[in-house]
């Protein structure tokens, strides 16, 4: 009990360090961004006099002054697109308009153009350059995909709605943002400096702002600028486990990004913007380090859960931008080529897709050397409770309960507990393990308390979880049946092993405190003491690629009572999952 209000205590103060103070992240935040605009526009204003000076001249370096000042107007509307993109971050956070204002001002008379959107490299004329729309498409799954403008009158989008208009109807969860392709993309960073070379004009670049931590320390921010490429993500239990940006720089050398810890789907919207990921690879040979930048999330990644679809997804991997076909050209294009998208995340929530559904047979039971049930019918789901990792740890606490109820049945001959006669002329239980080895109805629950990866890349978790089983087998006494209960609470650790997405291993142990005297009176039938048992499970499963309703299961267990020595029972379980049609019980 200890333990357990220590975690509780841990969890708490876990929880409260993870709420944001916006008001002052803002403030640092804007102030950055304020400076990096007035130093852009600084240059672009010195740039545009010195091309109105050879103009009026005539001279013929107006070319090359004018190709100057294109670059300095480049630069200046990324960083102001950025700095309006945040403005609208901070206020939707409540972040009051006088406050922001305080933090960051705009260059007043300036024509800025959002190259961000169309081409990081080539720069429109102000009269003449667009923005864009984000263009919205609603995602199905990992792949199919329709255009919002064309639900109604395209025959591929009506054939998709009329697949999943079905029992196996698809709701949607929440909708993904991700930037036009070649967008400017910041990237920073974060050095200690010593207050010598702060003086040291020369060691300050343009890209750059100084400011201080506190007394002592003082801080070199430093911004790159990247357009970009595609971003691949994958969803695990309610978190972005695994994050991958791909951006490019001029010579159209690639550059990743990754994150080391999950990131919490329910969240996503509150921390992504605070959340920073590191930069991991190039994928050319070039002379440009970037191994100590960053990358906020939030400019290439956003989501937010709809009203109704505050929930847990399926686990699923994401490759974005998805490709669309041109119905002009009848060519593949990306979807974000001229705009940014928004995807709508749509997903089955059918009753197949929420609760696992396995039919097993046990092979020692079938062959007469276990009395083992012969069929075995079982259902389970995952309820999340705390999808939220600690603070820089792939770490979860309380992250989850696992309901289950399972159904038995034996041969005739291997239905009942064996009893003996006792003292005072009443049967007993010969074997303590026979009470859960012939039940017939189980239920009960495991609590992960504790669950986590060493590493993102490793492929296996570990949990520590707790227990609780209640089980009922049938006793005959005087050829007269009764039920016979027992409940048991315990504690174990698990081990998730992959060794593909559609192939793992999991192993358990687990010790488990089973009681009778409290749940039982049955005339004739002395009660049974409190007894443990060791519990050992290792489970093989298998699905075809993107058919997980295909999936096949081997499940080997072994118990052990602790009190009695040498007793003990086996369990090799072959089985397949199967799903709940309209009205029909359908083997896939």
């Amino acid at each position: 009990m200890r333990n357990i209000f220590f975690l509780l205590i841990v969890f708490t103060s876990a929880y409260a360090q993870s709420q944001i103070n916006y008001n002052t992240e803002a403030k640092t935040d804007l102030a950055v961004q304020d400076s990096i605009i007035s130093k852009k526009f600084k240059t672009f204003k010195d740039d545009k006099r010195k091309l109105d000076s050879l103009t009026s001249i005539f001279s013929k370096d107006v070319p090359n002054s004018y190709s100057l000042l294109l670059q300095s107007k480049k630069k200046l509307d990324s960083v102001i697109k950025i700095g309006q993109t945040s403005v609208d971050f901070y206020s939707l956070k409540g972040v009051h308009k006088d406050s922001i204002q305080k933090y960051i001002s705009f260059p007043e008379n300036y024509n800025w153009s959002d190259v961000g959107e169309t081409n990081q490299f080539i720069i429109e004329e102000p009269d003449t350059a667009v923005k864009k729309d984000p263009v919205t498409y609603y995602l199905f799954g990992e792949e199919k995909i329709i255009l919002e403008d064309s639900v109604i009158n395209n025959p591929v989008a009506s054939s998709i709605l009329n697949n999943v208009a079905d029992s196996d109807s698809e709701t949607h969860f929440g909708t993904f943002w991700f930037p036009a392709d070649q967008a400017v993309i910041p990237i920073k960073l974060k050095k200690k400096i010593k207050k010598k070379a702060i003086d040291n004009k020369k060691t300050i670049k343009l890209d750059s702002i100084v400011y201080k931590d506190n007394l002592k320390d003082t801080t070199l921010v430093t911004y790159k600028y990247l357009k970009f490429d595609r971003i691949n993500f994958e969803l695990y239990e309610g978190s972005v486990r695994d994050l991958r940006v791909y951006l490019k720089d001029e010579k159209n050398n690639t550059h990743v990004f990754e994150n080391r810890t999950p990131i919490s789907l329910l969240r996503f919207n509150r921390v992504s913007a605070l959340n920073f990921i590191n930069y991991t690879a190039q994928q050319t040979d070039v002379n440009l380090d970037l191994s100590k930048y960053t990358l906020r999330i939030s400019d290439v990644l956003r989501y937010s859960y709809g009203v109704d679809g505050n929930y847990v997804p399926n686990n699923v991997s994401f490759s974005f931008p998805l490709k669309n076909k041109n119905e002009e050209t009848d060519k593949l294009e990306k979807t974000n080529e001229k705009s940014p998208n928004y995807y709508e995340l749509r997903q089955s929530t059918a009753l197949n897709n929420v609760i696992d559904l396995r039919a097993y047979t046990d092979v020692l039971g079938l062959s007469n050397n276990n009395e083992n049930g012969i069929a075995q019918i079982e259902g389970e789901a995952d309820f999340f409770l705390f999808t939220y990792n600690m603070s820089n740890s792939s770490v979860f606490l309380f992250k989850k309960i696992k309901p289950y109820v399972s159904y038995a049945r034996f041969d005739d001959d291997d239905r009942f507990i064996e009893t003996s006669m006792g003292d005072m002329n009443n049967q007993e239980i010969d074997d303590n393990l026979s009470i859960i080895e012939r039940a017939y109805f189980n239920t009960g629950l495991t609590l992960d308390l504790l669950s986590f990866k060493f590493k993102k890349e490793d492929p296996f978790e570990v949990r520590w979880y707790f227990s609780t089983r209640y089980q009922t087998a049938k006793v005959r006494l005087n050829e007269e049946t009764e039920d016979y209960t027992t409940l048991g609470f315990g504690t174990g650790l698990g081990f998730e092993f992959r060794r593909l997405k559609n192939f793992a291993f999991d192993y358990s142990i687990e010790f488990d405190s089973y009681n009778t005297s409290q749940y039982n009176d049955v005339n004739g039938l002395g009660n049974t003491n409190s007894f443990g048992v060791l519990r050992t499970e290792a489970e093989v499963s298998y699905y075809p690629a993107k058919k997980k309703h295909n999936a096949i299961f081997l499940r080997l267990r072994a118990f052990d009572d602790i009190n009695a020595r040498g007793s003990s029972f086996f369990q090799a379980q072959f089985g397949y999952k199967f799903t709940i049609g309209a009205g029909k019980v359908a083997v896939k």
